[in-house]
């Protein structure tokens, strides 16, 4: 079947929607487009590069009619990074998008109408609130640098001043490149798979304002130790140092070998009243402020008494399970982590939690054994990856019965999928907040 575009032709569309990645959604005889850096309501012209079975993306060429909500992005890489995708547009109707994006996964994914979804629970200043900085290793005629990848490439874009960063982590990021240069450390080449510093993990804690360092390395060489000696004596605020090994070809950041060279294990953050324990693997969520507002959303849709089980499947390091157990009978958590177990028992020890329980393994495994064993709860909470739960779970989770299952999503269209399988199952969606 022939498409109505062809790559590298330039067309006028209307930008209509936008897509859980950030892109402006439009159509060309009735095909869409998706457009990065457009937004809902601007009339552009864009040239296609991209055209697939059902769809095509384009490259923004001219705004021919402007959205009231399109300001001057804060960050001069914004445009070329992969960091950010909606600086361009005004914070309160960002917000509003993200709810729309949500209502509109639910019907067009998930085939549910008529479902509540309450206003997206914004921030007041949407600035530096990251705790962690996954930063990509260049080389080039200016030396080592520090940055992020632009989409879907390994095209390198600087990002040394980042306004989702505290100035600190900025000014120990430009430190670190500075002395990576200065004793001739090799970056790591993804396209040939050779060189030696594959990326720069940074960790800080909110709470005490402490920083890992984490340098991801190609091989077992140990070979920063004066960068290393360099950033504790300049930084007294960075207490841990970290090598990860990561021979792997797969995109993954970390490989599986940790060895702290400098330091503290551990650095400590807050969420509520809890203390959690952070290490180079563990998942955390990286906005301290949002992720307190998420957790007590989910206690809250919990309905807890004092008298339920619950599960918690892919709990991480125990914070959903923890945030549980404030008023359960006994939460149970399942991770396949190890190390994330083992810092969840730690988190639950330092906080003085005795009524929970962790188990290594897959939730689409250990669920539906557990279940056929006789195994209940009266709640099951959910936050998976991207990818959303395995149909195992899913299937466990009707037989388990539970009277609430409380869903936390990363990815719109992946819990409108799940829920329209609990749905048909007998459940009913109650109530979504963004």
């Amino acid at each position: 079947m022939t498409k109505p575009i062809k790559i590298d032709e330039i067309y006028e569309m209307k930008i209509t929607g936008l897509s859980h990645a950030g892109e402006g959604i439009g159509r060309i005889k009735n095909f869409a487009v998706f457009v990065a850096n457009a937004i809902p309501g601007e009339e552009v012209l864009v040239k296609i590069t991209e055209v697939k079975k059902n769809f095509g993306k384009g490259q923004l060429q001219e705004i021919l009619i402007s959205s009231q909500d399109r300001v001057e992005a804060s960050c001069e890489w914004f445009s070329n990074c992969g960091g950010c995708q909606l600086q361009h547009i005004k914070y309160p109707r960002q917000i509003e998008l993200k709810r729309q994006m949500v209502e509109d996964a639910l019907k067009k994914i998930g085939s549910l109408e008529n479902v509540q979804v309450l206003p997206t629970l914004g921030m007041d200043n949407p600035w530096r609130y990251r705790n962690k900085g996954v930063f990509q290793v260049g080389e080039g005629a200016e030396g080592i640098r520090l940055g992020f990848y632009e989409p879907g490439s390994y095209d390198f874009v600087p990002g040394k001043e980042s306004f989702l960063f505290s100035e600190k982590v900025n000014d120990l990021v430009h430190f670190i490149e500075e002395k990576l240069n200065l004793h001739k450390i090799k970056a790591f080449d993804r396209k040939t798979q050779k060189g030696y510093l594959r990326n720069v993990m940074v960790r800080e804690s909110k709470a005490t304002g402490e920083i890992m360092v984490v340098f991801v390395t190609n091989n077992n060489e140990w070979l920063l130790e004066p960068v290393a000696e360099e950033i504790v004596s300049q930084f007294p605020e960075v207490v841990s140092i970290y090598q990860n090994i990561n021979q792997g070809k797969s995109p993954h950041i970390l490989g599986r070998v940790d060895r702290l060279v400098r330091g503290k294990a551990v650095i400590q953050d807050n969420l509520g009243d809890f203390i959690f324990n952070i290490s180079p693997q563990s998942f955390f969520q990286v906005n301290n402020l949002q992720a307190h507002v998420l957790y007590a959303k989910a206690f809250e849709y919990a309905q807890l008494t004092g008298c339920e089980t619950v599960i918690d499947a892919y709990c991480g390091i125990g914070t959903i399970t923890l945030f549980m157990a404030q008023k359960a009978h006994k939460a149970i958590g399942i991770e396949i982590v190890e190390a994330a177990i083992k810092d969840a028992e730690e988190n639950a020890r330092i906080n003085g939690v005795k009524n929970t329980e962790f188990i290594i393994g897959k939730a689409e495994e250990w669920l539906p054994q557990w279940v056929g064993e006789g195994g209940r709860a009266d709640v099951i909470v959910v936050d998976p990856p991207r990818k959303g739960c395995a149909p195992e779970t899913l299937e466990a989770i009707v037989e388990a019965k539970p009277e609430r299952v409380v869903y936390v999503s990363c990815n719109p269209a992946t819990l409108a999928r799940d829920l329209k399988y609990l749905v048909a199952q007998g459940y009913k969606v109650q109530e979504v907040q963004p």
